[in-house]
């Protein structure tokens, strides 16, 4: 089961109706926020049940929340979608083959700490559109696709 590709991730950063469309068409559900204050959420549940323990796939879309960047945010639980946490995670390692390690801070009341360990950072040498990788405490998968808004 592969809910989308990652040619989909990567049009929604120049359209991003193209990647809502994609999204639908593969049964995620758009979860209102209020506006301005939250990146836009899109969630794809375990058997079309509506409930958290069977949320399977989440996506923030974060276009216009940094100043910067424009971030896509793709956390699969591997608890639920174990099969299409592995496959996404050996695309993007197929479709963005350089990598580096980047630390990841401690952050704690707003400042940094120390460093909590690693997070796998994937690019190719045609794009500026890169790809960070790491595990939560949960072991479920978060991708952080990002694109400087000059790159555009």
């Amino acid at each position: 089961m592969i809910p989308f590709e990652i040619i989909d991730l990567e049009k929604g950063f120049i359209n991003l109706d193209h990647f809502r469309t994609v999204l639908l068409e593969h049964g995620f559900k758009f979860e209102l926020k209020e506006l301005g204050s939250q990146p836009e959420s899109w969630s794809l549940y375990d058997d079309g049940k509506k409930d958290f323990s069977h949320k399977g796939v989440q996506i923030y879309l974060t276009m216009n929340f940094l100043p910067e960047r424009k971030v896509i945010i793709v956390t699969v639980k591997k608890t639920i979608f174990s099969e299409y946490a592995d496959t996404f995670l050996n695309n993007v390692k197929k479709y963005y083959p350089e990598k580096r390690l980047e630390p990841k801070p401690d952050i704690k009341d707003g400042k940094v700490v120390g460093n909590k360990g690693y997070v796998i950072i994937y690019t190719r040498k045609d794009s500026n559109l890169t790809v960070g990788f790491d595990q939560n405490d949960n072991g479920d998968y978060v991708f952080t696709f990002s694109l400087p808004k000059k790159s555009l």
